[in-house]
């Protein structure tokens, strides 16, 4: 039968001593490592953060110079010239095929237009969500009221003129389903400087929001972007996309959500800030070259651009948001992991200390009873 082993006060003295400077050495060690370990995540984030932002800013130049570079091919393309030079119908058509065959190759552009002086469109090529196809020759448009014609004609030769980035219209309608675009156009002139007509590309904005997209794939961060007004071109909550296309929509900004974090990206080029909403890593890009020009545009399907848009004033920011509630997340996921392993290793501490208590319990007993043993035949 096993005995049992009482322990009394003065033998746990020790054992209590060992395992408050235990759960104390435990607490500060932990403590010293969730910092550590937090700071190091936090540093990491941003940097991650920065390349990522650094990373859509490469994307978006490369990309925009490959319109760029077609924008010029096409407004010198042979048949379309012979066209523009003999009047002959069977050069448009060979130019159509042309503009079909790009189409068709890049995949990035919703139409490829020529327009003549008058801004009657002489050749359409549709994209048709994957399908590019002519347009038949009774559903050419008079496109001499937008101001993207307009400002295109307006071009000195060598100039290509970039529109804002906006919604597609067509008919006088906002196109649904919602189609981003952004318009190069080309002047057509000839040597003598008689201006016959211009090229237009409709560039498919989803194709730099979808590759923004890839490439924040796998972060934390929500990838932002806005106009220089401050609009939002892609935002967290997708309902207040574009609404500066439509009357009868709410303009919700940046400004308005977070106004220290619009602030802080309108006075510098780049960088990173901290609110009570998060953190947020911004950077500003000019799309515009020396080569190009902009205007305010129109929403109006007959209107003028209100004005031309400088270099520095055609920007775009491009901004990660991490929100707090993300930080927190992170955060309390790993001092929960840390709470557990610290209550593992006290409740080791917590064993072995009672297992040396009851030790030395037992052991104090063997030791009064051996001396009873030893004293009881003296005593007779």
């Amino acid at each position: 039968m096993n005995k049992i082993v009482k322990i009394d006060l003065k033998s746990l003295k020790a054992p209590l001593i060992f395992m408050i400077l235990a759960t104390i050495l435990v607490s500060a060690v932990s403590f010293y490592v969730y910092i550590n370990k937090t700071n190091s995540d936090w540093n990491a984030a941003l940097e991650e953060e920065q390349a990522r932002v650094e990373s859509v800013e490469a994307f978006m130049y490369k990309a925009l110079q490959v319109v760029e570079n077609d924008l010029e091919v096409t407004a010198n393309n042979e048949e379309l010239n012979d066209y523009l030079r003999y009047g002959d119908k069977k050069f448009i058509e060979g130019a159509a095929e042309d503009f079909l065959d790009l189409s068709k190759a890049k995949g990035i552009y919703d139409q490829i237009r020529f327009l003549d002086e008058e801004g009657m469109e002489i050749v359409r090529v549709k994209y048709n969500s994957g399908i590019p196809d002519i347009v038949a020759e009774a559903e050419l448009q008079d496109k001499s009221g937008r101001y993207y014609f307009q400002d295109a004609l307006a071009l000195e030769r060598g100039e290509t003129f970039v529109s804002p980035f906006d919604l597609n219209i067509e008919n006088g309608e906002i196109q649904q389903p919602e189609t981003p675009i952004i318009r190069f156009g080309k002047s057509i002139i000839t040597s003598s400087g008689n201006k016959q007509g211009v090229i237009i590309l409709n560039y498919l904005g989803d194709v730099l929001l979808q590759g923004m997209d890839e490439i924040y794939r796998n972060s934390d961060g929500t990838l932002l972007m806005l106009n220089q007004n401050g609009n939002w071109l892609k935002a967290e909550n997708s309902n207040a996309e574009w609404n500066f296309m439509y009357d009868d929509k709410a303009e919700e900004t940046l400004y308005s959500i977070d106004p220290e974090a619009w602030i802080a990206s309108q006075e510098a080029l780049s960088g990173q800030r901290v609110t009570d909403m998060g953190v947020y890593t911004f950077i500003k890009i000019f799309p515009l070259s020396l080569d190009q020009v902009s205007s305010s545009g129109s929403i109006e399907p007959a209107s003028p651009s209100d004005k031309e848009v400088l270099l520095n004033e055609y920007n775009w920011t491009i901004l990660s948001y991490i929100s707090a509630e993300t930080l927190k997340e992170k955060s309390t996921v790993f001092r929960e992991r840390m709470i557990i392993l610290d209550l593992i290793i006290i409740l080791m501490f917590g064993l072995v200390t009672w297992r040396y208590a009851y030790a030395l319990a037992a052991r104090k007993e063997a030791e009064i009873e051996l001396k009873e043993v030893e004293e009881k035949p003296l005593a007779e």
